[in-house]
């Protein structure tokens, strides 16, 4: 991992107050822009509010919300058995 690059992206006191070049990376408005099929997977003790999750969800028209228990930020790795489940069933998905 790339500490300078990490550091440029979230500045120079981490993660919870943004100072990097992430600073101005707001999109929320622009979700509903978003017109392809959508996934959005949340643990439930993730670091990013699972709030957060559930309000991008209903920005962007016919996206689909799994929110895995007992999981944090790498859902893939807390929850990997319910997060191959919830991404194979959203693939095979008719449009």
């Amino acid at each position: 991992m790339s500490w300078d690059l990490y550091r440029e992206m979230w500045g120079e006191h981490g993660e919870f107050v943004v100072d990097g070049n992430l600073k101005s990376g707001e999109y929320m408005d622009r979700l509903n822009s978003i017109k392809v099929p959508t996934l959005i997977l949340v643990g439930d003790h993730d670091e990013v509010d699972p709030s957060l999750a559930l309000a991008t969800y209903e920005k962007i028209a016919g996206s689909k919300l799994v929110i895995l228990p007992k999981a944090g930020h790498m859902t893939f790795v807390d929850q990997p058995g319910m997060f191959e489940k919830a991404v194979n069933d959203f693939l095979q998905q008719k449009p």
